[in-house]
């Protein structure tokens, strides 16, 4: 939904402004953004020379995040689906819930 929303202001946008001027500015949008990652991926690697035990307590922490991260979508989906299963089968017995 958020991407559709996100597709749709650019296009209007683009209609707007100009489909040349469009695309020369996100160009240029997305170069900087690039310079920003690849500048943010050096610090690292610097990090990971001079202060390994600082790396790797981050790299930790962003694991530990992602775990808990996967968990709440796995939980999510359980509950989508006791939810669906239970109006299903409802259904077929013939009862309205």
């Amino acid at each position: 939904e958020m991407k559709e929303l996100a597709e749709e202001v650019l296009g209007h946008i683009r209609s707007v402004v100009g489909v040349s001027e469009f695309v020369t500015i996100y160009n240029s949008v997305r170069q900087s953004v690039k310079v920003r990652r690849d500048k943010r991926k050096q610090v690292q690697a610097i990090e990971k020379l001079v202060a390994p035990e600082a790396a790797a307590r981050r790299k930790i922490k962003l694991g530990v995040k992602k775990q808990e991260r996967k968990k709440r979508k796995i939980d999510e989906h359980r509950r989508h689906r006791a939810g669906h299963r239970m109006v299903n089968q409802g259904q077929r017995r013939g009862q309205d819930l």
